[in-house]
């Protein structure tokens, strides 16, 4: 990961990024290790493009797995 990995900010992530799918879903991923935060503050949280990308990736190569 370079420092030229864009950020994406959450509410993005989840909407264009990730088909719309719940905070609580983003936060289960955290916890499992899925999908790194990036804290620009106490109530700001993003993504590296390519975490992003990784994860769907990985959920693109298991049949019938959600991103």
């Amino acid at each position: 990961m370079s420092d030229t990995d864009p950020l994406i900010l959450r509410r993005q992530a989840r909407t264009e990024w990730l088909g719309g799918i719940s905070l609580s879903t983003l936060h289960r991923y955290e916890r499992a290790g899925r999908l790194e935060p990036v804290r620009l503050s106490p109530k700001i949280v993003g993504y590296r493009r390519s975490s992003l990308e990784k994860l769907l990736a990985d959920s693109a190569a298991r049949p019938g797995a959600k991103p």
